[in-house]
């Protein structure tokens, strides 16, 4: 039979006890059949005995490395609230009987903490990656605001455009109307003068014979 890790010896990292994890060795919070389904080996597999006491020794380690400072304002992260052992010991004995554990070691059976990243470590990348955000926020922000100096700009060119339009149009129509004006002064005087010629024409008719006799 293969000794658990009894709840004073997870510092240090050795087994301790006769037993495979007898009811005065079991993980603190729990129960002995919590810990080991029944408090001896001789219950499962030497395998299993040794998977849990891998799991229960990372996972306390995890527990330990988890350093809260309310200076900070950090908070717990919220995927040991949920945890259970005996869950977790189902899940490893079903690992063990598909015969998948080694392959399933790295998945969330115990909830990680990032991925094995310290909670400081996590704190301090988050805090840059947000300063990079905020970086890069601001220079989304000055490019807007370029932008809309721009358009503004835009917008008072067209404006200036649309007004020279409509004085020109103004301007056009008053050259129209005076166009059309002089082309009526036009045809009046060439009325006149065609009144003109054919008065011209009648007195040379009538004084014809008298030049022709001196």
């Amino acid at each position: 039979a293969v000794a658990c890790l009894p709840s004073d010896s997870y510092a240090l990292g050795q087994p301790r006890g006769s037993a495979c994890c007898p009811r005065s060795s079991h993980w603190p919070g729990t129960t002995a059949n919590e810990s080991c389904r029944g408090g001896a080996c001789g219950q499962g597999s030497a395998q299993s005995c040794m998977a849990v006491n891998f799991l229960l020794w990372n996972f306390s380690a995890k527990l330990r490395s988890i350093d809260i400072k309310a200076a900070d304002d950090v908070a717990v992260l919220e995927d040991f609230t949920d945890f259970s052992l005996a869950k977790t010991i189902s899940k490893i004995e079903g690992k063990l009987e598909e015969g998948d554990l080694l392959e399933s070691l790295d998945d969330d059976i115990i909830p990680s903490v990032g991925n094995e990243i310290g909670t400081e470590a996590q704190i301090r990348f988050l805090k840059a990656k947000l300063r990079v955000m905020q970086e890069e926020l601001d220079s989304i922000v000055r490019e807007c605001s370029k932008k809309d100096d721009e358009n503004r700009n835009l917008n008072s060119r067209v404006k200036e455009t649309e007004e020279e339009h409509a004085r020109l149009q103004r301007t056009v129509s008053t050259q129209q109307f005076q166009i059309e004006k002089y082309k009526m002064l036009s045809e009046e005087a060439n009325r006149k003068n065609e009144g003109l010629q054919q008065q011209l024409t009648a007195v040379e008719k009538v004084m014809q014979p008298f030049i022709s006799f001196p």
